[in-house]
């Protein structure tokens, strides 16, 4: 396009490890391998002109550190790598909108709305950052609200707004009714979507509540990265109409509502399939070391710095879907640093 404050590339997910060239000028590195890789492209970009973009995956995960996630389980058979989820650039003006984060409240008829604001001139910036909530079929206005926000040269802040939808319409497998948010600051705009939901476990009885009251969940496992090494399974994993009948039709009439992601992530297109059939997911970082016993040498020294950073990330790609009931820190694995280092570190992003 014709030039802009900013330009990203968001490569939603890719293994093992990412980099980013543009017009010869490299312009990033990240080494997740679960998440989203974001990549500020502005300095290498030529505006209004062709421009050569060069995404590298590495080939194996031995590329990457062995204290760093990258799906490896001593039941593992093949590697699969490459960019198996969206890729897309974003072009935006000064100031710029980093993410958006929802929260329902239900008993207020409220979304608590956080909004990561970032000013990438070196000069101050007033705006006004405006929130307009409406439903996501039909495009109803619900609710607007506005605040004035002043960022200093190279600031980065996030601001706290709540708006009230009156008379809001819960979100639950049986109805997975569905909201937007157009979050705008008058150089860059973003549409969220979310649902009025709550989901908690309770201590005392051991049973789950959704919005309020007692919820039986029924399904299964999807291990979507075995399926990977299955030659036959082609670009099913990405054809809309399959994605739907394993989702939606075959649920149904099973009268499942709820599955577990485990053993490698699914594309984001999924997760949203999720939010507008009504399934309740528990959502699980993809590591699964066992205890040393299993199979003697395995067990990993994980680098605590970093897998903080990617299970932030990984919390910061999916808290805004409704389906995603349950946050899983790993799958049998014992090692300390998840509920001494990773667990309380990221547990209150959501």
């Amino acid at each position: 396009p014709e030039a802009r404050s900013v330009a990203t590339l968001r490569v939603n997910k890719a293994q093992f490890g990412t980099a980013v060239w543009l017009n010869g000028e490299k312009v990033g590195e990240y080494p997740g391998c679960f998440t989203a890789g974001i990549f500020d492209m502005t300095p290498a970009v030529a505006w209004g002109a062709e421009n050569v973009l060069v995404v590298r995956v590495g080939a194996h995960p031995g590329v990457l550190p062995p204290s760093y996630p990258a799906g490896s389980d001593f039941e593992k058979l093949k590697w699969t790598p490459g960019i198996y989820d969206e890729v897309s650039a974003h072009f935006s003006d000064n100031p710029v909108i980093e993410w958006v984060q929802v929260a329902p409240r239900i008993v207020s008829s409220q979304a608590v709305v956080e909004t990561k604001l970032s000013n990438r001139s070196d000069d101050p910036v007033s705006f006004e950052l405006a929130h307009a909530v409406r439903t996501w079929k039909g495009g109803e206005a619900v609710a607007r609200g506005a605040a004035a926000v002043t960022l200093g040269p190279r600031e980065t802040r996030t601001v706290r707004r709540t708006v009230t939808i009156p008379g809001a319409r819960l979100w639950s497998p049986e109805d997975p009714f569905l909201y937007e948010v157009v979050s705008s600051t008058g150089g860059d705009s973003l549409v969220t979507r979310f649902g009025m939901r709550e989901f908690r476990f309770d201590t005392a009885t051991r049973r789950a509540y959704l919005n309020g009251k007692v919820y039986f969940m029924r399904g299964s496992n999807i291990t979507l990265h075995r399926f990977f090494e299955d030659p036959a399974s082609g670009t099913l994993p990405w054809d809309e109409a399959w994605v739907r009948k394993l989702l939606v039709d075959i649920p149904k009439q099973l009268h499942w509502n709820s599955f577990r992601f485990c053993i490698g992530p699914v594309p984001d297109r999924w997760f949203e399939i999720a939010d507008e059939a009504g399934l309740l997911i528990q959502n699980e970082f993809f590591i699964w070391t066992g205890a040393p016993a299993w199979d003697p040498g395995y067990s990993r020294q994980w680098d605590p710095e970093e897998m903080v950073r990617q299970y932030s990330d990984w919390v910061r790609d999916h808290w805004n879907h409704p389906s995603v009931a349950i946050w899983d820190a790993n799958n049998e694995s014992l090692d300390p640093i998840f509920e001494e280092t990773i667990i309380p570190a990221v547990r209150p992003l959501d």
